[in-house]
């Protein structure tokens, strides 16, 4: 939770131990070489023991990098800034591979009349994509957009890994057989086919969310369409003629001039960059890798060259970095062994497409005349992945979180965990009792990370001191020597740590952070913060402090606070009722539950009805539906019953009472608790206080009764519900590009 004072200047960065520490070099920068330096020594060794099975270094890299990702020591030398440079070269290795498996095939068989290896390529492809397509659904891979994923899902297991497919066939010594050629030019036709599927999905499947208006979808799709086209054609013609030249004027056996080398990359990165240039076109980059490498010709000195040396570059350093990089963002401490259900969706997946790999070359090859145990075991090999398979599916892990962890379906039994930014002393006060509040005698318990946010100015680093202390793994770290952000975070610690001590009893535990960065980084780094905390994603507020803690501490014997929830509809409004749920079992708390019902009878309300499509009709029933049984619990557990929660309904007709409503509330209550207003039905209850906004981080009801003309003693918190991407929930958007 953050406080808007001082909202647009104050900036984030790294996790501090109970001591005011930055944390460069955790630990040390030699551990980080060791450890690159046992993948490659460890990768040489066991490749040379599963040599005898035929096992590909993709196997044993894969091995390695789960479990070296996996170990603590290297989880915490990568964490931090480190997993974003990390990432970084990961996606640049991508790229790189990517065009260099464009640039080996051949797009001219796809204009030439099929041959029997296109044949077996299309008809695995087919019933595998079939199969995949009709059970997919069944196993609920997914609860949004089931349509979309089944396509996604199908198209990645109708897909070949042509690479590593080559290597498997050299290593079981097959490459000159008729079994060998037929399974390599299968897996060329199915890559290439399926790759440019992505291409074009990524094309018009818009990866965003919320999705844009149907207009501007559709012109951005024309774009990037058109884009597509200007690469493929540009490649096409200009290409050849470019790298003739280059190669006629370096021929076989003389040293490549440099001025031309340097000519020729420059020319490779333009081809696979401009369709990312325009900022709406939202182009993968890795994708374009791939088309412009297709098109570009792989015949002659230069396109050889290149093809060897990113080779070399990929095999011997990238492939066992990206593995240990796929190790270490997928936890295996977040996987559940027990859950059955899980299993059952991994081992259909895997016979699914063993199936329909193994049936398609079966049927295609017996209409070819083929023996049925030689195209079996073709089908057999045409199930290999590659690295750009890989790549996505671990993506997708990364993002998809193992539980929704957001207030509304938080599990009684876990602890809470909160994290907590403060810009100096003066939001002390609001923040002990928030901590309070939101604990309210929770029997598992709540920890809290009170991060102080500051801004890394030209003058606080000046006074960045880096020293040898250890102690709680701050070795080789750097002291915040500067004297006002010293004495600011003594007289928080003394505070925080001093309530952290009252209720440790109670299950109360509060951690201190630094969060130091410079203003660029703010959002970025403080969620960082949270997910190496493991707090994310997650549900996220906006406290607007105006003395809340100042006249009462809500832990003192005998305090009394009133506070109100304002509830209109919608998912953040219904995290912003289970959070004042969680604050009602406080005994200090005097709860009002305001509830803003729109006039069904109003002529607004007809109006509006009566201009809405029948897709928007059919979502906003569904969201009133979860609304009101949400509400409908929330009423029989805390207010039915009688006890210190209030209720009070208020009939309004349009936006203009919504604001008259919220006036009245003036000065009324401590704390007012609303959502943001994400996933509300269409309501003339807020239409047309969009356009009064100031702050639309705020949404309508926040950003009215955080304006300058509403009381100062009384405090707001906005509440936003953890939002889901892609179509898969919590799914990464490169993911989905299907």
């Amino acid at each position: 939770m953050k406080n808007r004072e001082r909202m647009n200047t104050t900036t984030t960065k790294n996790v501090c131990g109970d001591k005011w520490y930055l944390n460069l070099d955790k630990p040390e920068e030699a551990l980080k070489v060791l450890g690159f330096i046992a993948i490659f020594v460890i990768r040489t060794l066991l490749h040379h023991a599963m040599k005898p099975l035929g096992q590909p270094y993709l196997t044993t890299d894969f091995a390695i990098g789960l479990i070296l990702g996996n170990l603590p020591k290297f989880r915490e030398a990568f964490s931090g800034p480190y997993s974003t440079t990390l990432n970084n070269i990961i996606e640049f290795g991508m790229i790189c591979h990517m065009f260099v498996m464009g640039l080996e095939m051949n797009p001219s068989a796809l204009l030439r009349p099929p041959t029997k290896d296109a044949f077996m390529a299309y008809t695995s492809m087919l019933t595998t994509f079939a199969i995949a397509f009709a059970t997919t659904p069944f196993l609920h891979y997914t609860k949004t957009a089931p349509f979309v994923f089944s396509l996604a899902l199908s198209l990645m297991a109708s897909s070949t890994g042509s690479p590593i497919l080559t290597r498997v066939i050299s290593n079981l010594k097959i490459r000159k057989s008729d079994l060998g050629k037929l399974a390599s030019a299968a897996g060329v036709h199915t890559d290439m086919i399926s790759t440019l599927f992505y291409c074009f999905g990524f094309i018009f499947f818009p990866t965003e969310r919320p999705l844009p208006r149907p207009l501007h979808r559709f012109f951005r799709a024309l774009l990037m369409f058109c884009l597509f086209l200007a690469q493929v054609t540009f490649t096409s013609i200009v290409s050849p003629i470019f790298l003739n030249w280059v190669n006629n004027e370096n021929p076989e056996g003389k040293p490549l001039k440099g001025s031309h080398l340097v000519m020729s990359l420059a020319f490779v990165v333009l081809i696979c960059s401009f369709p990312t240039w325009p900022p709406e076109s939202m182009y993968n980059p890795i994708l374009s890798a791939f088309t412009a490498g297709l098109f570009l010709p792989n015949q002659g000195r230069m396109s050889k060259w290149i093809i060897n040396k990113i080779n070399y570059l990929l095999s011997t350093v990238f492939y066992p970095i990206f593995f240990f990089w796929v190790g270490f963002i997928i936890h295996m401490r977040n996987f559940d062994i027990g859950d059955k259900l899980a299993w059952a969706r991994l081992f259909s997946l895997l016979g699914t497409v063993i199936a329909g790999k193994v049936v398609g070359t079966v049927l295609c090859g017996v209409l070819l005349g083929y023996h049925v145990r030689e195209t079996a075991s073709l089908g057999l090999l045409l199930t290999t992945k590659g690295h750009f398979h890989v790549y996505l599916a671990a993506l997708a892990i990364r993002r998809v979180p193992v539980h929704i962890m957001a207030l509304q379906w938080l599990d009684p039994t876990t602890e809470l965990r909160v994290l907590m930014g403060l810009h100096g002393p003066h939001n002390i006060g609001s923040t002990l009792n928030l901590m309070e509040i939101c604990h309210g005698g929770r029997e598992p318990g709540s920890i809290y990370y009170a991060t102080d946010m500051v801004e890394l100015t030209d003058e606080i680093a000046a006074t960045l001191k880096k020293d040898g202390r250890s102690g709680q793994n701050n070795d080789d770290s750097v002291t915040v020597t500067d004297r006002t952000v010293t004495e600011m975070r003594e007289s928080i610690t003394a505070a925080v740590n001093g309530y952290g001590e009252l209720r440790s009893g109670q299950g109360v535990t509060v951690r201190r952070m630094l969060a130091l960065s410079t203003f660029m980084t703010m959002a970025h780094d403080i969620c960082g913060l949270a997910d190496e905390l493991m707090n994310a994603p997650c549900s996220i507020g906006i406290l607007v402090d105006r003395s809340f803690g100042q006249t009462e501490e809500a832990w003192r014997p005998g305090a009394s606070m009133d506070i109100a929830i304002i509830f209109i509809g919608g998912r953040d409004d219904r995290e912003a009722l289970a959070f004042a749920a969680q604050v009602a079992r406080h005994p200090a708390v005097k709860l009002s539950v305001i509830r803003f019902l729109e006039d069904k009878s109003s002529q607004n309300a007809q109006k509006r009805s009566s201009i809405l499509n029948r897709a928007s009709v059919v979502e906003q029933e569904e969201e009133m539906k979860l609304d009101d049984e949400c509400f409908a619990e929330f009423y029989e557990r805390y207010i039915a019953g009688g006890g210190r929660v209030s209720y009070m309904e208020k009939h309004l007709t349009n936006s203009s009472e919504t604001f008259t409503a919220l006036k009245s509330l003036d000065g009324e209550y401590g704390l007012v608790i609303v959502g943001r207003g994400g996933g509300r039905a269409s309501s003339g209850l807020t239409t047309g206080l969009n356009d009064w906004q100031q702050c639309p981080e705020l949404g309508p009801i926040g950003d009215v009764l955080s304006g300058s003309d509403f009381s100062h003693n009384t405090s707001m918190l906005i509440i936003q519900q953890q939002r889901t991407r892609g179509q898969l929930e919590g799914l990464h958007d490169d993911f989905t590009i299907l």
